[in-house]
């Protein structure tokens, strides 16, 4: 009885010994794949710059002229000038404000060195919007044209 109590024992704590093992290394295998990628999953925030409409084509321009592969965010249906990547955003505030981290995110995923955006009206209503791109823009290296 004692022998067979022992062998159900032994067992399981091989068991949970094993199952522990093969839990950590999953884990640290894990870790590392995602310390691997993070780089491309995060770190890839292109500085952010505010312009007007009227100066947006020079900038685009600039930024172009410098090597810089230029992704531009503006309203309106007529694109400001042939940059790398664009995105036509909503001129409704609201449906903007609802786009606008998305809009960003595919700007910055295609690997641009400079995000042109046009600055939104000065609406009340587009209030959320410009502070959400204020704060955007405030971490960058890139002068804010304003």
């Amino acid at each position: 009885m004692i022998s067979l109590l022992d062998r159900y024992v032994g067992r399981q704590v091989l068991y949970g010994t094993l199952f522990t093992v093969v839990l950590l290394s999953l884990v640290l295998v894990l870790g590392n794949l995602l310390r691997e990628i993070r780089p491309l999953l995060v770190d890839q925030r292109a500085p952010l710059v505010l312009v007007e409409r009227s100066a947006l084509a020079a900038r685009v321009r600039a930024g172009v002229d410098e090597g810089k592969r230029v992704a531009v965010l503006f309203r309106g249906s007529t694109q400001p000038l042939a940059a790398a990547v664009s995105r036509i955003a909503p001129d409704d505030a609201t449906a903007y404000a609802h786009d606008l981290y998305a809009n960003l995110r595919a700007l910055d995923a295609n690997g641009t060195d400079l995000i042109v955006v046009e600055h939104p009206p000065s609406d009340a209503a587009w209030e959320a919007v410009r502070d959400r791109l204020s704060r955007a823009a405030a971490g960058t290296d890139e002068e804010d044209e304003t």
